[in-house]
């Protein structure tokens, strides 16, 4: 019996032992891949009326992936088109070099472009000028584009042997010095004491544009934040120093990732299943759509056509109608310098918004428009669901990775109890056994 009880005893400790490193290696996760709970509170007490001014969750946002990048270098000029075309969401990966910071390009936050052809300060002057001017040249299919505010979305990097602190070096470009405050600043979304103010999907869109005035909306990654910052081993936002945390709130209006706009990190991610429902519209006396949460979808590396890439999707830019009508994802920054079919998405994109009229297009449009032009080439919901009913999928489907660490602890089980009977019932016999003896005359 004794060993009995050691076995057992050792099979809790093995058990234990795999749901805390599957505890600890969720941490991160649970910290940027927010199944979004709670985050609006006003989805079903307030009657809007006016699609003009609607939670920053009913608008799908024109965006951009790598905005200063041509597909060969960046540029001022590059950025300034992208801002033309119409397109309300910037992404920026940025990294420092002697003493300063500038503008590069990568497929996710390495850049496999480092130049010295755009500073980050003179990317913010450039968005700064063009993308608020009524003398500048936007596409003339959308109305009112200087009025919208602009995302200037934020991505870092540093070498991993180097001690740069690469969001301090941010945000003194950001903020400037306090008696020189760069002339971009004006444009800033901050409070009356020169912090930024902090929005959510629930935020209205009027508060991003007073006086139909747009603004510059900073945005930061979480998880890019932790992969540059936090251990390797233990990348949670509690190893985050307070320093760092001091430089991001100095800036930063919303931050992607977590709980207020959570975010997928490639276009088949197996969560988009579980984390996302099919849009539709609200009440027929209603400018809203069904959605209570605001989403984002960055491209990954291995969303190419790329044969080389043995891990390639076959994905250059996400399916439209999958995404938006299946998934209700309002923001997918496109890479716009890449060209893909003649059925091309980023076309279909592109014309949506044309279409629309507006680079901040409510969701009740973008559900009309696609239901009426959307194809069967286009609707490819077997990537991501095959489930499209509109219900909540998340108590349907388990993710991988948890269903892997439920069967391992039930295989450990079972094996330590198999054991633990197998020498139980082994000294039980060896006990029963009588030895044979010869009497003795």
């Amino acid at each position: 019996m004794t060993l009995k009880y050691i076995f057992l005893a050792l099979s809790i400790v093995v058990i234990l032992f795999v749901f805390y490193k599957q505890y600890t290696r969720g941490q991160r996760r649970t910290e940027y891949m927010t199944n979004a709970n709670d985050i609006c509170t006003d989805a079903s007490n307030v009657k809007y009326t006016d699609s003009a001014n609607l939670p920053l969750r009913e608008y799908c946002i024109k965006s951009s992936f790598n905005s200063a990048y041509n597909g060969t270098n960046v540029s001022a000029e590059v950025l300034e088109n992208r801002i033309k075309e119409g397109y309300r969401f910037i992404d920026l990966n940025v990294f420092s070099a002697s003493g300063d910071v500038y503008v590069g390009f990568s497929q996710d936050n390495t850049p496999t472009l480092v130049s010295s052809n755009l500073k980050l300060s003179d990317a913010l002057t450039k968005i700064s000028s063009a993308a608020f001017s009524n003398s500048t040249t936007f596409d003339s299919s959308m109305s009112e584009v200087a009025s919208y505010p602009v995302f200037v979305h934020i991505r870092v990097y540093r070498p991993a042997n180097s001690q740069v602190d690469i969001i301090s070096e941010v945000a003194k470009v950001v903020n400037g010095v306090p008696n020189n405050p760069p002339q971009y600043k004006t444009h800033y979304l901050r409070n009356s004491d020169g912090t930024p103010v902090q929005i959510s999907g629930c935020t209205p869109l009027e508060q991003l544009m007073p006086g139909k005035k747009g603004k510059i909306i900073f945005s930061m990654d979480i998880l890019n934040i932790l992969e540059i910052y936090a251990p390797i081993d233990k990348q949670s936002a509690s190893t985050v120093s307070p320093g760092d945390i001091a430089s991001v709130d100095s800036f930063v209006n919303v931050l992607t990732g977590g709980s207020t706009i959570p975010a997928f990190y490639r276009y088949t991610d197996e969560t988009l299943i579980s984390r996302t429902n099919k849009l539709g519209l609200g009440d027929s006396k209603s400018v809203v759509s069904n959605v209570k949460y605001m989403y984002i979808s960055f491209p990954h590396p291995d969303d190419t056509t790329d044969s080389v890439n043995r891990n390639a999707t076959g994905i250059i830019h996400p399916d439209l109608p999958t995404f938006l009508l299946y998934r209700s994802i309002q923001l997918t920054p496109m890479r716009v310098y890449l060209a893909d079919d003649s059925n091309s998405n980023l076309k279909m994109y592109i014309n949506m918004f044309d279409t629309i009229g507006k680079p901040f297009a409510p969701m009740t449009f973008v559900y009309q428009y696609l239901s009426s032009n959307a194809t069967p080439h286009h609707i490819n919901t077997s990537i991501y669901n095959k489930d499209n009913t509109g219900n909540d999928n998340s108590s349907k489907l388990i993710p991988n990775e948890t269903a892997i660490a439920i069967l391992t602890v039930l295989l450990l089980l079972v094996f330590g109890v198999c054991i633990a009977e197998y020498v139980y019932f082994s000294n039980k016999i060896k006990k029963s056994i009588v030895p044979f003896q010869i009497p003795i005359a």
